[in-house]
């Protein structure tokens, strides 16, 4: 991968040639590409090579370059006048602003746009002045304030995706008091209006909930994790194993805990080793077995078991402190005092403990 990558930033700085294009080579090339190539000078800060990219694409007639490239000669103008400029041209404006690092612009266009109502704009105007970050905290305090003001805005007027980020600030007390049943009364009115990404927030803030053993389980987050288990979602999984394990939110069965933790394993996810370990050593829903227990723990301490996001330092210190019992106790016969010290000491370094 490395090689490819390599590869391609080669071409890209052949293609550019450091501070002019290579004009003939970007007419042989596809729209997709060219525009592909805008963007990595956009990366690189090289805007006026982007521009000169996107002169040769606009005049095959390309409607993405004519956009960028007006936007870019028109001096980014400011002196418009409300009835002179559509909604939908003005948004793009500032889109194509953002696109090209003046996010003042871009700000000023919305902020037109959001006084006229429209939710779009408060939405966006929201969402770039509650993430604003200034070295001046007064400065940088006054936009975040009128980030949550926008976005409180955009959300009373039913947009999910201000509701989502709403959530956010009052789960996390972002120029708010917290209050977490509001954060999350917000993500799941977000959810049922269709936007993905607050259901898929809910779904996570739920998991850490079961996992950290804080809140009341309900139905509600229940049936969300059950419903994330069933879509394949391994983290969801290993949550619902949790939950029947500890009998939190569902009538406690270990078995079912077990079969879960089994299926978890299947999918080389790190927690089902160290859960379904667990249960091997203290006869948790299945006959005790130690032998299994250590061979599970040496999986994920060896790096048998899948990619990230799965694989997690944390739970190679957990597979470490386990070993360490189980090497320092004659009862389950294999009494290693060396081995043991040494699991200690690695469960240390990777944070367990």
């Amino acid at each position: 991968m490395k090689r490819i990558a390599i590869i391609i930033a080669i071409i890209f700085l052949a293609g550019i040639g450091f501070c002019e294009i290579d004009q003939k080579l970007y007419e042989k090339m596809s729209d997709e590409y060219c525009i592909a190539d805008v963007e990595n000078c956009l990366i690189w800060g090289l805007k006026d090579q982007a521009a000169e990219i996107l002169e040769i694409v606009a005049k095959r007639g390309n409607p993405d370059a004519i956009r960028l490239l007006e936007t870019y000669y028109a001096d980014y103008r400011m002196d418009f006048q409300d009835e002179i400029i559509t909604d939908k041209h003005s948004i793009d404006d500032a889109v194509n602003c953002f696109i090209w690092g003046l996010n003042d612009k871009a700000a000023e266009i919305l902020e037109l746009l959001a006084k006229r109502e429209n939710v779009h704009a408060m939405r966006l105007l929201g969402i770039y002045y509650i993430e604003y970050i200034s070295d001046s905290k007064t400065e940088q305090d006054l936009k975040q304030k009128e980030g949550f003001h926008w976005l409180t805005k955009a959300a009373e007027k039913g947009d999910p995706v201000a509701m989502s980020q709403l959530g956010y600030c009052y789960l996390f007390g972002l120029q708010t008091d917290i209050d977490k049943k509001k954060g999350f009364e917000l993500y799941k009115k977000a959810a049922s209006l269709g936007y993905n990404s607050a259901e898929e927030y809910l779904l996570l803030n739920y998991i850490i909930m079961v996992n950290e053993g804080i809140e009341e389980i309900t139905s509600d987050i229940f049936q969300l994790i059950k419903k994330g288990a069933d879509e394949g979602n391994l983290q969801a999984l290993n949550a619902l194993g949790n939950m029947y394990y500890l009998g939190r939110g569902v009538q406690e069965d270990k078995k079912k805990a077990v079969n879960i933790y089994k299926k978890l394993v299947e999918q080389k996810y790190s927690f089902g080793y160290t859960n379904l370990a667990v249960c091997y050593i203290k006869g948790d829903g299945v006959e005790k077995n130690y032998k299994k227990a250590e061979s599970l723990l040496k999986q994920v301490i060896e790096g048998k078991i899948s990619d990230p996001p799965y694989y997690m330092s944390n739970d190679i210190g957990h597979a470490f402190y386990l070993l360490q019992l189980l090497y320092s106790d004659n009862q389950y016969g294999m009494l290693d005092t060396e081995q043991a010290r040494y699991c200690s000491e690695m469960a240390k370094r990777h944070g367990w403990y």
